[in-house]
C-alpha cells in the first residue's frame, strides 16, 4: 500500500508513514528511505513524513544529501522523547556533506553502538576540517 501511494504521481503528495521498517529487512527498510527520497523528486510541492525507529532511514536520507538527490534544507530528523511526562521534540538538520547538525540526543536505543561510533566519527571530522581552516 505505501509503495502504491508513493508511486501514485498525484501533485502534491503528503504522506505519512508509521513505522515502515515493521517486518523488513534492514536493507529493505534504507530502499523504502530510497524511494521517499525519490518521490520528492518526482512530486513538487510534495512531503513525506515518516515516524520510525529504523538508523536505516536517517542513514539513506543522509547519504541522499551527500549524493545530492535531496537538498539539505529539504530533510530533517525531529528526534522526539518524553522528559517528565511531557514530550519533545529536537529538530535535526543535515550539513551538505550529509552529516547531521547537532549531536544526536540519546545514545540509547535508537543508533546501534557501531553507527552512533561511525557518527561520531564524521561529526569530529567536521569539526577538525574546521579548526583547521580557521
Amino acid at each position: 500500500m505505501i509503495v502504491q501511494v508513493l508511486l501514485s504521481r498525484r501533485s502534491p503528495l503528503s504522506v505519512l508513514i508509521e513505522e515502515p521498517e515493521v517486518h523488513l529487512h534492514p536493507r529493505l527498510t534504507a530502499h523504502m528511505a530510497q524511494l521517499m527520497v525519490d518521490v520528492l523528486g518526482w512530486q513538487a510541492r510534495s512531503q513525506v513524513l515518516c515516524e520510525s525507529h529504523a538508523p536505516e532511514i536517517v542513514l539513506r536520507v543522509a547519504n541522499c544529501v551527500l549524493s545530492k538527490e535531496i537538498a539539505a534544507d529539504a530533510a530533517q530528523v525531529l528526534f522526539i522523547e518524553k522528559i517528565e511526562g511531557s514530550s519533545n521534540a529536537t529538530s535535526i538538520g543535515f550539513y551538505e556533506d550529509g552529516s547531521l547538525t547537532r549531536e544526536w540526543p540519546d545514545r540509547k536505543g535508537f543508533f546501534p553502538e557501531r553507527e552512533y561510533e561511525i557518527q561520531s566519527l564524521v561529526s569530529k571530522s567536521k569539526a577538525d576540517e574546521a579548526e583547521a581552516q580557521a
